[in-house]
């Protein structure tokens, strides 16, 4: 359960540091989104883990493809 909370503070970091207008304050907030991303991933189960790894494949395979 813990990863779900650690995963949820990480994306709402990002999703903070993206919408700041200061770029450093921008680029500080995606590195602090790092540490609790990876680490409630890596605490994941291992089905969970699979699944976000073929997601981030297709969605990179898209983006591939549209550019």
């Amino acid at each position: 359960m813990t990863h779900y909370v650690l995963l949820a503070i990480g994306l709402a970091i990002f999703w903070v540091g993206s919408r700041m207008a200061d770029e450093i304050h921008r680029l500080a907030l995606a590195s602090v989104a790092i540490f609790p991303l990876s680490w409630g991933y890596l605490s994941s189960p291992l089905l969970f883990q699979c699944s976000i790894a073929i997601l981030i494949l297709c969605v990179c395979r898209i983006y591939i493809s549209y550019s």
